[in-house]
């Protein structure tokens, strides 16, 4: 073979050796883009910053700024779970509605679920409750069933095993 080819063929096996390894670097990063977040803020009495993501991967994390790493929890949903939370995802409309609830006191801090919409491609609030009282939600179907979802598994996975 000619110098000339085989610069070619090794030019060709470094273009396909460097394409394969950016896909998997591509692909390993998707697969830690969150799908889920809850989080909540309280400043008032005592700092608190705290909640919990659910990943593509079905990765569910707890996440807390104040607290130690290895206090908080990390699980794996179920393939059925993720591929559940997945479709109503894709799903769900933007159908946020502002609304007032009476309260007593104040300091309760502000709290928000939502969910990510490959389709809308964007965040979608599923519920939120401010210090104030003010908050909204999405009261669709979908909504709905993304809320009781992601308790289900937070309680499963997060609220009632030990660290993982």
């Amino acid at each position: 073979m000619s110098k000339k080819i085989k610069m070619i063929i090794l030019i060709v096996v470094v273009c396909i050796i460097t394409g394969i390894v950016g896909t998997i670097i591509f692909l390993k990063g998707k697969e830690k883009e969150p799908i889920f977040k809850y989080s909540y803020e309280n400043h008032t009495w005592e700092d608190s910053k705290n909640g919990y993501i659910i990943y593509f991967n079905g990765d569910i994390e707890e996440y807390d700024e104040y607290a130690k790493p290895e206090d908080l929890k990390k699980a794996k949903l179920s393939k059925d779970e993720i591929k559940q939370l997945k479709e109503l995802a894709n799903k769900v409309e933007d159908e946020y509605q502002e609304y007032d609830i009476e309260i007593s006191g104040a300091g309760l801090g502000k709290s928000v679920d939502e969910v990510y919409s490959k389709r809308l491609k964007k965040w979608i609030t599923l519920s939120k409750m401010e210090d104030d009282g003010s908050g909204g939600g999405n009261l669709s179907e979908t909504g709905e069933s993304i809320l009781d979802l992601t308790s289900t598994v937070y309680e499963k996975y997060i609220e009632n095993e030990t660290n993982q």
